[in-house]
């Protein structure tokens, strides 16, 4: 898994900034790559108002471990006051999302989107 480092996104009006960090994973996310994921996701500074990308468009593969990952990725983006926005996989991985209800409860954005989406 690769780390992205925070960068600040303008919003359509270009008014002000939005602090996001993107975290793009490759490869594998399960029980090998997870608990090591989560443990660099506790370490990322995400401030209030900021936004946290979780960009899975280079995932081949994700287990129940990688549900997990989103949704501790989500309750520490909730615990700083952030959100946190899913880039969209491949097919066969957000079918994963969809069979456990995590499809509705993301909020998830097509990878040409990813995090120069406007700040809502």
């Amino acid at each position: 898994m690769t780390f992205g480092q925070p960068k600040g996104v303008i919003n359509g009006e270009g008014s002000r900034r939005r602090p996001t960090c993107v975290i793009a994973l490759e490869g594998e996310l399960d029980v090998r790559t997870a608990t090591e994921g989560h443990k660099r996701l506790l370490g990322l500074h995400l401030p209030p108002g900021g936004r946290l990308v979780v960009d899975l468009s280079e995932i081949t593969f994700m287990d129940s471990t990688g549900i997990r990952f989103l949704l501790l990725a989500r309750e520490h983006a909730r615990r700083c006051r952030a959100t946190v926005v899913i880039v969209s996989g491949p097919d066969h991985v957000m079918r994963v999302l969809e069979l456990v209800g995590l499809g509705e409860q993301l909020e998830i954005v097509a990878p040409d989107q990813g995090a120069a989406m406007p700040v809502r």
